[in-house]
């Protein structure tokens, strides 16, 4: 009879202890938080430390409206910004995610997909391929052009050099790469969006850099993708092949860039860039040996060393082009206002902040030889960064006119 009693008591309390734990997690954070929102400000040394998950941005929040309110919204941004700051956060996300991804295949996180073979795809470059309207762009197309046409004519009037550089989708490069079944009417109309725009470009007489093509015609060439599996962005060859082309095409504007020459070898530890989707899922574990490619850079100056000031207005792609730019023998001293918000000068690495408008009015008017304008395929035609510059030049383009 007593073997009976105790074998119900620790059969309740067994059946208790997955509500138990909940609650003392629950109060553990609770306190702990409570303690570094306040108690912790005095006593700094017994802050209770965090590590925010990849990916995490902190931000404002949302505002208390009666709007808000109403939809949710608050409620949702409040939860959201009081979790992350409980030192259970980032595991609770590492077992969520990676149960996603174990358990079912997927993703965990709302803008990356899993598709073919695990390779991961932003949501936004799905959806602006799957999306597709030839008639739209059509529309759209030699307008906008025309528009870069104007930007071109108005710097090289004022003795400055201009260049304008398409960057490729992950997506459009590899349509296959879709899951099977995947709902992509943009299927029916592969590779006409850039179709569309070097023919808008050609004839508004536009002098660019076309990465989607140089891509294209390099996959055949090289035993790995030039995206990797895990990221979003290409990969180190893919922007080495892209930076010769832009030198070429600013050398023929006088640029006198020296030729950028590599070999490469190929690792199965992909690092940085080449797994940017992947580690912002969180994974607690994930397989992430697939092969990127790792160059080793040549170049030699001819003649006396000469470095031309560049401003960049651009997207996220930019970066490894101008890492591959800091291995020539005279490398160009460069300034990046990307997505036109924030700006990146190489201080040994990138070092960013938020952009001052004047004093980026300064760099691309006053300060640089060269303006480089890029848009990735995704945003085309008409990415917000290249209409701001647009709206800042506008004055100017109608007194020079």
């Amino acid at each position: 009879m007593n073997l009976t009693r105790g074998a119900d008591f620790w059969r309740r309390w067994l059946f208790r202890l997955p509500a138990l734990t909940g609650a003392g997690l629950l109060a553990f954070s609770t306190f702990q938080i409570a303690w570094n929102a306040s108690i912790a400000e005095s006593w700094p040394k017994l802050t209770f430390h965090m590590k925010y998950p990849p990916g995490h941005v902190p931000d404002a929040g949302a505002a208390p409206t009666w709007r808000n309110l109403l939809y949710g919204v608050f409620q949702k941004d409040a939860a959201r910004r009081i979790g992350v700051q409980s030192m259970l956060y980032r595991s609770a996300i590492h077992w969520k995610q990676q149960a996603y991804w174990s358990l079912l295949g997927m993703s965990g996180t709302d803008n990356i997909i899993v598709d073919r073979g695990g390779e991961l795809l932003s949501h936004e470059y799905v959806a602006d391929y799957c999306q597709f309207d030839p008639g739209g762009m059509q529309a759209t197309a030699l307008p906008w052009a025309e528009r870069i046409r104007e930007l071109q004519d108005f710097f090289r009037a004022r003795g400055q050099m201009f260049l304008y550089l398409v960057t490729p989708s992950k997506v459009a490069t590899h349509p296959e790469y879709l899951p099977a079944g995947f709902p992509c009417p943009g299927r029916a109309y592969d590779g006409q969006k850039m179709e569309i725009w070097r023919h808008a470009l050609r004839q508004a007489g536009v002098a660019f850099v076309d990465g989607p093509e140089i891509v294209r015609r390099a996959l055949p060439q090289y035993p790995f993708d030039l995206f990797p599996r895990g990221g979003t962005h290409w990969n180190q060859l893919g922007a080495a092949l892209a930076t010769r082309a832009s030198s070429a095409a600013l050398n023929a504007q006088g640029a006198r860039l020296p030729q950028l020459e590599f070999d490469f070898t190929i690792s199965h530890d992909p690092q940085g860039v080449d797994r940017d989707l992947l580690t912002l899922l969180n994974l607690m574990y994930a397989d992430a040996s697939y092969p990127v490619p790792v160059l080793t850079y040549r170049s030699q100056a001819e003649g006396p060393c000469h470095g031309p000031r560049i401003v960049e207005l651009a997207g996220s792609f930019i970066f490894q082009i101008n890492n591959a730019l800091q291995h020539l023998a005279c490398p160009p001293d460069i300034r990046v206002y990307w997505y036109w918000k924030y700006r990146a000068i190489h201080i040994g690495d990138w070092e960013h902040r938020d952009a001052v408008p004047d004093e980026r009015r300064e760099d691309i008017m006053g300060w640089a030889d060269i303006v480089l304008l890029e848009e990735n395929e995704q945003m085309l035609p008409g990415s917000e960064h290249a209409r701001a510059l647009m709206a800042m030049v506008k004055d100017d383009l109608q007194a020079s006119r």
